[in-house]
């Protein structure tokens, strides 16, 4: 018991420390509406084609390969 309650004394300001660390941000707000600085719709469909693709690639090159991933006919 009284190990418990000499570690909570010494690791308690130790965290208080921790969190009061210049740049760590304790407070922040989201505001909601129209972001400042526009992008447009030609950007936006490149990069998700770009996403989508990447997410896509593994699986269909899994699945065109599917014979090389097959143990071999004896």
């Amino acid at each position: 018991m009284f190990m418990v309650q000499s570690f909570v004394r010494v690791a308690s300001p130790a965290c208080r420390n921790i969190t009061q660390v210049r740049g760590v941000t304790r407070r922040a707000s989201v505001v909601s509406g129209r972001s400042k600085v526009h992008i447009p719709f030609a950007e936006k469909l490149a990069h998700g084609l770009i996403i989508a693709g990447g997410i896509c690639f593994i699986p269909i090159w899994v699945l065109t390969h599917l014979r090389d991933y097959q143990a071999p006919k004896q």
